[in-house]
């Protein structure tokens, strides 16, 4: 943006760069290779192994913003977001921006949802957001719903406790893949 002569402001409710990258369990692998965690400064997360952590993304994240001197307004909430002439105003606790462009970028992860199921369940039950593997005892049967990346490392840190596991998902997997294949 600043290559266009774009000024830039991000506002961002919580305390440090990073989103939802903060929030994941720092030893939790990347789904994709190092080489495609590139910041945009062509910098890539530093550490060991082709797949890097949540929290080596992190520290690439925040030295980045540190690196490239970004302007960040942090703990700011925004509050309201009104069209106005040929831009917005956009409203926060401390100050009123005016912008011709607003990119909102909330994510997913700070709103997990948990799908209404039917029939009832009375034992412990959490967003994998929410998950800890150190709750867990060998030998514990763990039933997984979805058969996406969360649901995957859910189930492979659970495995690796000594629990066993039950994918619940809507495709069948693909063909050698399964539990027995989780490291």
């Amino acid at each position: 943006s600043r290559a266009r002569g774009w000024r830039t402001l991000v506002l961002d409710r919580a305390g440090a760069p990073g989103g939802a990258w903060a929030e994941m369990a720092p030893d939790m692998p990347c789904l994709s290779p190092r080489v495609h965690d590139r910041m945009p400064d062509g910098s890539l997360p530093q550490g060991p192994g082709s797949i890097a952590t949540a929290q080596q993304v992190l520290v690439a994240i925040r030295q980045f913003a540190a690196d490239a001197n970004l302007p960040l307004q942090l703990g700011c909430k925004v509050t309201r977001l009104q069209p106005q002439g040929d831009g917005f105003v956009v409203e926060s606790a401390s100050e009123t921006v005016q912008a011709r462009r607003v990119i909102l970028a909330t994510g997913e992860y700070g709103r997990p949802y948990l799908p209404p199921l039917p029939g009832r369940f009375a034992g412990p039950s959490c967003h994998s957001r929410d998950f800890s593997a150190a709750a867990l005892h060998p030998g514990e049967h763990l039933f997984v719903v979805g058969g996406g990346n969360s649901a995957a490392e859910v189930a492979r840190r659970a495995v690796a406790c000594g629990a066993r596991v039950t994918l619940s998902v809507r495709q069948p997997l693909p063909r050698g893949l399964g539990v027995a294949s989780l490291p």
